[in-house]
C-alpha cells in the first residue's frame, strides 16, 4: 500500500471510531451527544493520522506490530487524556474524572485504530504475493 495511503487510511479510521467513542461517552455520560461527539470525532482524526505516520515510519524494523500497536496505543492514551481534559473543563466537570475517561477512551481507539491498520497491511501483502 502506497505511504500516503496509510495516513488517509488512518485518518479515515480515526475519524470514524473517534465519532463513535465519543457519541458513547456522551450516551454512557447523559450530557449532550453533539459535545462529546466533536470532541471524539477531533481526538481521533490526530490519533489516526498519527497511526498512519507510524506504520510509516517503523516498516521494516524489528518487532513491527508491536511498535506500531503500542505506540498506536500511547498515541491514544495521551491524545484522549487531554482531549478528556478539555471536554471535562469545557462543561465545568472535575478534570481528573475528564482525563480519565478519555485516556481509557482513547487507549481503545489507539489499540483499534493500530490493529485495523495492521490488518489492513497484511491483507494487502498477502493478495500481492
Amino acid at each position: 500500500m502506497d505511504d500516503r495511503r496509510l495516513s488517509t487510511l488512518g485518518t479515515g479510521i480515526g475519524l470514524v471510531f473517534g465519532g463513535a467513542i465519543g457519541l458513547l461517552v456522551g450516551v454512557i455520560l447523559g450530557t449532550d451527544i453533539v459535545s462529546p461527539l466533536s470532541y471524539g470525532t477531533g481526538g481521533g482524526i490526530i490519533v489516526g493520522a498519527l497511526a498512519g505516520r507510524l506504520v510509516r515510519a517503523n516498516r521494516g524494523e524489528d518487532a513491527f506490530a508491536v511498535r506500531v500497536v503500542g505506540g498506536c496505543a500511547t498515541v491514544g492514551l495521551l491524545v484522549g487524556a487531554g482531549v478528556g481534559g478539555v471536554s471535562a473543563w469545557s462543561v465545568d466537570a472535575s478534570l481528573t474524572s475528564g482525563a480519565a475517561i478519555g485516556a481509557g477512551a482513547g487507549l481503545v481507539h489507539g489499540l483499534v485504530v493500530g490493529g485495523l491498520l495492521l490488518s489492513t497491511l497484511d491483507q494487502t501483502a498477502s493478495v500481492t504475493e
